[in-house]
This record gives structure tokens, sequence and C-alpha cells, in this order.
């Protein structure tokens, strides 16, 4: 399992970017003989965009761990099979 973080500049977003990046990394890891992607985020309202974006993206929300990071700031795990 290798972990690796994406993210688009604020001043560059809703322009197709994160979607584009993110279909090149699915097909990398299509490539390497990945099965999944699993996508950690935050449940605070900051993280919001990028929960709906993956949702757009075909991603499913499949665990939600409250207080993980701290309290009041749990873990939301997205995870779309490949």
């Amino acid at each position: 399992m290798t972990e690796d973080y994406m993210a688009v500049h604020k001043g560059y977003r809703k322009r197709g970017i994160g979607s584009k990046l993110l279909h090149i990394m699915e097909d990398y890891v299509r490539s390497q003989k990945g099965r999944y992607i699993l996508i950690e985020t935050c449940d605070i309202d900051y993280y919001l965009p990028a929960r709906l974006f993956y949702e757009k993206n075909g991603y499913k929300k499949v665990a939600e761990i409250p207080d993980y990071y701290v309290e009041k700031e749990g873990r939301i795990d997205y995870f779309k099979k490949l």
C-alpha cells in the first residue's frame, strides 16, 4: 500500500484540473495492477468540497471515525474499486 497526496491550488479549482489528476492517478494505479483506491479525509466543514468532489468522481463513503484526529474532528474514508 502506498500513500500519496493530491491538491489543486485554491485559485485553480473548478476548472477540471482535480478530476484530470484523479483520473491520471486511477489509470496509473490500474497499470500497476492496483485493485482499489482508498481516500482518507476529515469530517469538518472545511473539507466538504473535497468530499463532494470524491463522491462526484465515483468514490463511496465506507467509514466514519469520530474524533479521530482530535476532539470533534473525525475521519471519513472513501473507496473506489478499479
